[in-house]
């Protein structure tokens, strides 16, 4: 079977999600109908998410319905029960858009709830579902690697390595280094780390901050920037940093109009991962042509490999104070590493991804 206009649903989508809007976006570009459903818009019963039963009867029987971000689907804080029953739900919807002869397209983003989510109950479903999707998207070699060997019935050949865009050309990227840095308050001479994004304890915010703090130069300075995920983690920043003159922190959302000035302000963006599968933060980083600090997890090592970034080995102990110490020791360097990823940056192009995961639909209809 062919069809020359294929009908496709992303869910969980956000249009303010630059991810999502690119590659939504370039996939329209390739001819493709394509819908985007914010899970909060639609028929919801309590703690049930209903969304994907409701999108057939919004959109009827698309072809593919395009799945990202599944935790969304599988779990309720402070209730076992509640998260139990929603993930059966869930996958009954599932079920049920594969027997009307939907496709199921899966970008595994990650694997797993960052915070609070019941393990054992989120590992079975997942499981679930990456045995009852057509096919699966991955970012990375290493991610690849990672399902297949969580996941043991999961075939090889339903997994797709298409990897994430960059975002060259959706953020303003105007202001000078001199002027984001006047704008800030910030000396021409301080050595700036920057974390920017929302804060979260699994970004390693916490682990940043008390690192940093054993640095022991006069010349460095900390910049925090982003919304806190919740008031327990904004409430420990403000304990950890106050009376230091070199932590500053922005904790609020910033617009994407004002990312430019934070990040041309730093000399090194810097992203002390827990744990992570992929991170959209590195891609900004590279598309902002800034040198990266960043612990070998996940997609950043296949992105990072080759190139002369700052990365460390999340386990050891001392990895994340020698790699900002190494940075800072590298001044001269900087402006190179910045050129060398903003070339490679270059290299994820949208209009390619595009077309690779229009290829896979086709695949997955004629499958």
């Amino acid at each position: 079977m062919t069809k020359n206009n294929l009908k496709v649903v992303h869910i969980p989508f956000s249009g303010r999600n630059p991810y999502q809007k690119l590659l939504s976006d370039h996939l329209v570009n390739e001819g493709l109908d394509v819908q985007g459903v914010n899970v909060d818009h639609v028929l919801n019963i309590s703690f049930l998410n209903l969304s994907i039963i409701t999108l057939i009867l919004r959109y009827w029987k698309p072809d593919i319905i395009h799945l990202h971000w599944q935790s969304s689907f599988l779990n309720v804080d402070g209730s076992r029960f509640k998260t139990l029953v929603k993930s059966l739900i869930f996958i009954i919807q599932i079920w049920t858009i594969k027997k009307i002869g939907i496709k199921l397209i899966w970008t595994a983003h990650n694997l797993k709830r960052h915070e609070r989510a019941y393990r054992d109950i989120e590992a079975r479903y997942t499981n679930k579902l990456a045995k009852m999707s057509d096919r699966i998207i991955v970012h990375c070699d290493t991610a690849k690697g990672e399902i297949l060997q969580r996941f043991d019935d999961v075939d090889e050949i339903k997994i797709a390595v298409i990897p994430h865009g960059n975002f060259s050309d959706y953020y303003s990227n105007q202001i000078t280094r001199a002027a984001a840095r006047q704008k800030l308050g910030i000396a021409p001479s301080k050595f700036t780390y920057l974390f920017l994004g929302e804060v979260r304890y699994y970004k390693g915010v916490i682990e940043l901050i008390e690192t940093f703090k054993l640095m022991r130069s006069d010349e460095v300075q900390l910049i925090i920037a982003g919304r806190p995920h919740n008031k327990n983690i904004f409430q420990n920043i403000i304990h950890k940093t106050e009376s230091r003159n070199n932590i500053r922190t922005h904790l609020a959302y910033i617009p994407d109009d004002e990312l430019q000035v934070y990040i041309k302000a730093s000399d090194v963006m810097v992203f002390p991962y827990r744990h992570i599968f992929t991170s959209g933060g590195i891609y900004l980083a590279l598309s902002f042509g800034k040198p990266i600090l960043a612990p070998h997890l996940g997609c950043i090592h296949d992105v990072l490999k080759h190139t002369d970034n700052f990365t460390y080995f999340a386990s050891e102990s001392r990895g994340l104070l020698q790699a900002m110490q190494l940075a800072l020791a590298s001044k001269p360097r900087l402006e190179a590493i910045g050129k060398s990823n903003l070339q490679l940056a270059h290299q994820f192009s949208w209009e390619k991804i595009a077309q690779s995961t229009h290829s896979l639909y086709r695949n997955s209809i004629n499958y």
